[in-house]
C-alpha cells in the first residue's frame, strides 16, 4: 500500500517537472530550448569525447526599427518565419549526427550548435566560416521571398570553435564562445554601420545632395502647372537612390535633418526658373509633427525670397504610417490656414487610405506610379484608377498621376479624367527644366477635342476602343500560347498573324484550356502549331467602322462565337483587338452620359454638352453664330394653364428648332423656355425668322385648343456672330 502511494506521488512529481521544464526550458514565442537544455549533448562532445564544437550566432538587423516601425505582429511573424527556415536550412546543411541543435535566446538572438568540425582550431574555423556564411546566405534569400514586410532583411552572422582540449567547465566554454560569436558578429557590421552613418552626416553637412526636378503638366491642355523638387544623392555612391537615402536617414535619426536640407535647397535653387508655376515638396508625415516647420524656418525662407505660399505645395508620402493622426491633422490645418497646399503621394501604394485623404482635404492626390503602369490594358487597375478619381474629385482634390511612360498610358489617363501627370514621357529629372515638348502638348489637346465632341456609338471609330496586344504567329506552337496567358493575367484571346502582320485567326483562352483539358489534350496539342487550333475565320474589321456597326456584326456571329475577341486592322495589318466586355462598356457609358446629359423633356443637349460646344465655337476658325431663343410671356401661360400645356409649348418649340436648322448645326436646351443653336453665320437671320415664323403658326393650336389668347407666349431669338 504504502509502495503504490510512492509510485503516485512519484508521478505527480514528474509530471509536475516535466510540465515546468516545457514552460521554462524553452523560448515561449520560437519553441526552441534555451541554451542550458543542450548542457549534455555538450558536455559529451567537450570533455568526455574531447571534439571541438561550433557555435553560430545569429541576429536580425536593425530588428528594434523593424519592431517601431511595423509593430510586434509583424516581427513574431518574422521570428516564427525563422525559426522554420534555420531548422530546414540546418537539416539540409549538415549531417543530423553533427547538429546539436538551436536555440533561441530572446528576442531576435539565435544560437546553433555544431559538431563534426576538424580537429585542429585553423581548419574547423575554417570549415565553420564557410558553414556560417552559407547558413547567413540561405536564411536572408528565403525570408525576403515571404515578404514579411516592404523592407529587405538582413542578418548578422558571427562564430567561433569551441576547443574539446582543456576544457574545465563547459558553462563557461560555452557562454565565452557565445559572447565571441557575437561580438565577431556585431563589430564588423557595426562598424561598417557607423561609418556609412558619418559618410551621410558629412554629405548633409556639406550638401552634397542634388536637387532635380520633374514638371507636372495639365492633361488638358498640356501646359506646366509646376514641378516636383526630387532629392538624389552624391552621383555613384551608395546614396544616390533616394530610396536608401531617405531609408538610411530615418534608420540613423538623420531624417529631420536631410529634410531640411532638401526642403531648402528645393526652394533656393528653383528661384532660377520658377515663374509663377507650383513647387512640390516631399515631407515625411514625422517630419511635419516635429521638425522646424513650427519655427517657422520655411515660412521665413519663403518670404524672404519673396514667393508666393499658395504656389507651395507640401507632398504627404504616405508609405509609412502617420503615428498619431490628431497631431498630424492639427499641424496641417495650422499650413492650411498659412496659405500652403497639401499633397497626399503614393495613393494605392503606401499607407494611404481613403478615409485618411478624405479627413486631411489635401487639394491634390498622387496616383502611385504601380496603379498608372499599364493601365491602358489593365482593367482592374483602370476601374480601381475610375473609383479613386471620383473620389478625388468628389473631395474638391485634384488628381495627379506618377509615372506616365508611353502615350497608351497617357490616352488612358486622359480619358479617365485625370487632372495633371508627370513621368519620363513628359520629362526626365532635370537640374533644370526644360520647355514641354510641342508634340506632347499638341497630343493632349488633340485627345481632349476629340472628348469634347458629341462622340455618339454612330461616330466613334472602333478603333478608338481597340487594345494593342500581344500576338502570335501562324507557326508559333500552342505552348507558346499558354505561356502568354499564364504571364499576362488580363488576357482572355491572342490573336495570331503571319510574316506580313495580317490576322490570320484568334486563339480563346477558354477554348485552348477546354482542349488541352480532354484527355491526352496536352500531349496532342501544346508541342503542335497554334494553327491547328486557332479559329480561322475571327470577326476581323477595318479600325474606320462604328462601334455601332461593329457591334451588330459580333452579335450576328454563331452563338458559340458571340463573346469571342473582335480583331481590328488598318491597312489590312493588325491593329488592335476588342473583347465583347469593353464594347458594351463604351456603348453603355456613352449612352449613358448621354443620357444625363440630355434634357428629359425634350432630349435636347443641356448645360454641359452646351459648355463644351461654345468652348468649341470660340476656337473655331469658321464663322458662326450662336442664336439665343427665349419664350416671352411664358410664366404666365404655365401659372394659369397648367405644366401640362407649358411642355407641349416647350417640345412645340424643340422640335421647330430641330427640324428648321441645317445638317450639322448644334441645338441645345438651356432649361426652362431657354434655348441655343450654334450655325453657320452666313444665313442665320434668315434661319431664325423661318423659326419664329413656324412658331407662330404652330404654337395657335395649343393657345387655340384654352382660348387662352391672354397669355399666348411669344418667341424672341437673338443673333451673335462670332468671326473669324
Amino acid at each position: 500500500m504504502l509502495e503504490n502511494i510512492k509510485n503516485s506521488i512519484k508521478g505527480l512529481l514528474d509530471y509536475g517537472m516535466n510540465g515546468y521544464i516545457r514552460e521554462n526550458l524553452t523560448d515561449t514565442l520560437t519553441d526552441l530550448p534555451i541554451i542550458p537544455v543542450f548542457h549534455d549533448k555538450l558536455h559529451k562532445y567537450l570533455k568526455i569525447e574531447g571534439k571541438n564544437v561550433g557555435v553560430v550566432c545569429l541576429d536580425i538587423v536593425n530588428f528594434s526599427h523593424i519592431e517601431k516601425e511595423y509593430g510586434y505582429k509583424a516581427c513574431e511573424k518574422i521570428l516564427l518565419g525563422l525559426t522554420d527556415i534555420l531548422d530546414d536550412i540546418c537539416d539540409n546543411l549538415v549531417r543530423a549526427e553533427d547538429k546539436i541543435g538551436i536555440s533561441n535566446r530572446g528576442g531576435d538572438d539565435f544560437i546553433i550548435f555544431l559538431a563534426g568540425l576538424e580537429d585542429t582550431i585553423t581548419e574547423a574555423e575554417k570549415s565553420l566560416q564557410i558553414v556560417a556564411n552559407r547558413i547567413k546566405s540561405q536564411a536572408v534569400d528565403r525570408l525576403n521571398k515571404r515578404d514579411y514586410i516592404e523592407k529587405s532583411l538582413n542578418l548578422y552572422v558571427g562564430y567561433t570553435v569551441i576547443s574539446g582540449k582543456n576544457v574545465k567547465r563547459v558553462e563557461s566554454a560555452v557562454y565565452k564562445a557565445i559572447k565571441e560569436a557575437d561580438k565577431r558578429a556585431k563589430d564588423e557590421e557595426y562598424q561598417k554601420w557607423i561609418k556609412k552613418k558619418n559618410r551621410l552626416a558629412e554629405i548633409i553637412d556639406q550638401e552634397q545632395i542634388q536637387i532635380l526636378y520633374q514638371p507636372l503638366i495639365s492633361l488638358q491642355s498640356g501646359e506646366k502647372m509646376g514641378y516636383e523638387a526630387l532629392t538624389r544623392g552624391p552621383e555613384g555612391s551608395e546614396f544616390e537612390r533616394p530610396d536608401y537615402l531617405f531609408g538610411f536617414a530615418k534608420e540613423t535619426d538623420l531624417l529631420l535633418d536631410l529634410e531640411h536640407l532638401c526642403r531648402r535647397k528645393s526652394i533656393i535653387d528653383a528661384t532660377d526658373f520658377l515663374d509663377g508655376e507650383r513647387l512640390s515638396i516631399n515631407v515625411s508625415p514625422e517630419v511635419i509633427e516635429v521638425d522646424d516647420f513650427k519655427k517657422g524656418v520655411t515660412e521665413q525662407l519663403i518670404s524672404d525670397l519673396e514667393m508666393n505660399k499658395k504656389n507651395i505645395i507640401f507632398e504627404i508620402t504616405e508609405k509609412t504610417a502617420i503615428n498619431n493622426f490628431d497631431i498630424f491633422r492639427k499641424t496641417l490645418k495650422h499650413y492650411y490656414g498659412q496659405g500652403y497646399q497639401i499633397a497626399v503621394d503614393d495613393v494605392g501604394a503606401g499607407y494611404a487610405n481613403l478615409q485618411t485623404i478624405s479627413e486631411l482635404h489635401p487639394q491634390y492626390i498622387k496616383l502611385d506610379m504601380s496603379l498608372v503602369r499599364k493601365v491602358n490594358i489593365d482593367t482592374t487597375k483602370e476601374a480601381l484608377l475610375e473609383a479613386l478619381i471620383n473620389f478625388a474629385h468628389r473631395i474638391d482634390a485634384k488628381v495627379i498621376a506618377e509615372g506616365i511612360e508611353d502615350y497608351d498610358e497617357l490616352e488612358k489617363l486622359i480619358e479617365l479624367g485625370v487632372d495633371y501627370g508627370q513621368g519620363y514621357l513628359i520629362q526626365h529629372p532635370l537640374s533644370t527644366p526644360k520647355p514641354i515638348d510641342q508634340s506632347l502638348k499638341q497630343f493632349i489637346l488633340k485627345k481632349n477635342e476629340e472628348l469634347e465632341k458629341s462622340i455618339t456609338i454612330n461616330t466613334l471609330k472602333i478603333e478608338k476602343i481597340a487594345r494593342q496586344d500581344i500576338t502570335l504567329h501562324q507557326d508559333d506552337l500552342v505552348e507558346k500560347a499558354v505561356n502568354y496567358f499564364e504571364q499576362n493575367h488580363y488576357l482572355t484571346g491572342i490573336v495570331v498573324v503571319n510574316d506580313e502582320e495580317t490576322p490570320v485567326g484568334l486563339i480563346m483562352k477558354d477554348e485552348l484550356y477546354y482542349r488541352l483539358g480532354k484527355r491526352f489534350g496536352v500531349s496532342l496539342f501544346k508541342q503542335r502549331s497554334v494553327e491547328l487550333i486557332m479559329e480561322k475565320h475571327p470577326l476581323i474589321v477595318d479600325g474606320e467602322e462604328t462601334i455601332k456597326e461593329v457591334s451588330r456584326q459580333a452579335m450576328s456571329r454563331e452563338h458559340d462565337r458571340i463573346y469571342n475577341y473582335i480583331v481590328v486592322t488598318k491597312e489590312d495589318k493588325y491593329y488592335g483587338s476588342v473583347s465583347i466586355r469593353s464594347l458594351l462598356e463604351h456603348i453603355t457609358k456613352m449612352q449613358v452620359d448621354v443620357a444625363q446629359n440630355l434634357n428629359p423633356l425634350t432630349g435636347l443637349p443641356g448645360n454641359s454638352l452646351i459648355e463644351q460646344q461654345l468652348d468649341k465655337a470660340i476656337n473655331n476658325n469658321s464663322d458662326l453664330a450662336i442664336m439665343y431663343i427665349d419664350l416671352d410671356n411664358f410664366k404666365a401661360f404655365n401659372d394659369n394653364y397648367g405644366f401640362e400645356n407649358g411642355d407641349r409649348v416647350i417640345k412645340l418649340t424643340a422640335d421647330i428648332l430641330v427640324n428648321l436648322t441645317r445638317q450639322g448645326d448644334f441645338v441645345g436646351h438651356i432649361g426652362g423656355d431657354d434655348f441655343i443653336v450654334i450655325t453657320e453665320a452666313k444665313g442665320a437671320k434668315a434661319v431664325s425668322q423661318r423659326i419664329i415664323n413656324r412658331y407662330e403658326d404652330e404654337v395657335k393650336e395649343i393657345v387655340n385648343d384654352k382660348t387662352c389668347f391672354l397669355y399666348q407666349p411669344t418667341i424672341s431669338i437673338s443673333v451673335e456672330q462670332l468671326l473669324s
